[in-house]
């Protein structure tokens, strides 16, 4: 089956491999420190870090090559627990999760484009006794033609045998896998780049109705542009129109692979906002800063309404006292001009307008 040897790893000959292990802990991407769960309550450790006699450990496989390149090398898968574990190994290219732009490995189903097509292992199903260790050769065939940059891929253990899980009245079959990175740089000139390519900003609640604090939520894209993989820092910060800028945690997106993206999400409760809040973007790596930042308008309609019916009541009130203050002095003008004055002023409406022409007048 391509297995190369099978031995006690407690013997003390360590072989001059990578190492796959399997111990009782949790994980899934190794890339040198993530554990993997196996089976039958045991554990795993995915990539013990490789020890090479005489040189430092190796955390994942990462080449420099030239197109039309052969590697040879081997990964080492170790078996640590008191059970047999049937085992599937197999490769695949890497990709960076949409939703926040974490390192990740393609399905076993998924079309091969770089370097999950390029290693081809000896080996994809075994079984290893317990306290025993297997060395799977497997060859980098690194086509002609292609373009100088970064590509990423992974090997990948899958225990074949599932773990049962119920959630109250339903059963799942889980399949534990934990992977080894596979980084290969062509050789040739890099053009490390990153872009901003999605920034917005929405604002919720009530209270921004009347002038309160909202709760914002804020979304950014960042996408390498380059051939280079890179890890950006970003830093968010919102600010109101008026009042103290808030940054918020920077995030740093470790391996952002060439033509990839990450996208994170941010949700800021109690955000005192003041008509207008500004999201501010900005990017630092190796290919140089970049910036962006976009406004929303947090319009306190329920506050301008109350303020409209407010004046609207307010001028009906001042007119309707301005109406009876003018009555009120037609009255007293009229009893200051006698009896005949007071019947004459009863005899006018109030607000009645003289057209000219006195009461009993005969003209001509």
């Amino acid at each position: 089956m391509g297995v190369e040897d099978t031995v006690d790893p407690h013997s003390g000959h360590s072989p001059r491999k990578l190492r796959i292990g399997c111990r009782r802990s949790h994980g899934r991407d190794h890339g040198g420190r993530s554990p993997a769960g196996i089976g039958g309550g045991q554990r795993a450790v995915f990539g013990v870090p490789a020890h090479i006699a005489g040189n430092a450990a190796r955390p994942y496989f990462n080449y420099l090559v030239n197109p039309s390149s052969t590697i040879k090398d081997a990964v080492t898968v170790t078996n640590f627990t008191a059970e047999s574990i049937a085992f599937k190994l197999y490769s695949t290219d890497a990709v960076n999760a949409q939703n926040g732009g974490d390192f990740a490995y393609n399905s076993p189903q998924a079309p091969k484009h770089s370097v999950g097509g390029w290693v081809q292992l000896s080996a994809v199903g075994f079984t290893l006794p317990p306290h025993t260790l297997a060395n799977v050769p497997f060859t980098l065939n690194v086509p002609a033609g292609m373009t100088p940059g970064d590509y990423a891929g992974g090997i990948v253990l899958q225990t074949l045998n599932p773990t049962v899980e119920k959630r109250g009245a339903l059963t799942f079959d889980v399949y534990q896998n934990v992977g080894t990175r596979v980084y290969v740089r062509i050789a040739g000139p890099l053009h490390p780049s990153v872009s901003i390519t999605h920034l917005s900003i929405d604002t919720h609640g009530w209270a921004g109705l009347v002038g309160g604090p909202v709760n914002a939520v804020v979304t950014y894209t960042l996408t390498n542009t380059g051939n280079e993989i890179l890890n950006p820092t970003a830093r968010l910060s919102l600010s109101p129109l008026a009042g103290s800028t808030v940054n918020l945690p920077p995030k740093l997106f470790s391996s952002l692979l060439p033509h990839n993206s990450g996208t994170v999400t941010y949700l800021v409760k109690n955000q005192e906002a003041l008509l207008r809040l500004t999201a501010n973007l900005k990017v630092t790596s190796r290919a140089g800063p970049i910036a962006a930042s976009t406004t929303v308008w947090v319009i306190p309609w329920l506050l301008i309404l109350a303020l409209i019916l407010l004046g609207l009541f307010f001028w009906w009130w001042r007119r309707r006292r301005r109406r009876r203050a003018v009555a009120a002095a037609a009255v007293v003008a009229a009893a200051a001009g006698g009896p005949e004055s007071a019947a004459a002023a009863a005899e006018v409406p109030t607000g009645a307008v003289d057209g000219g022409a006195s009461p009993g007048s005969t003209g001509g």
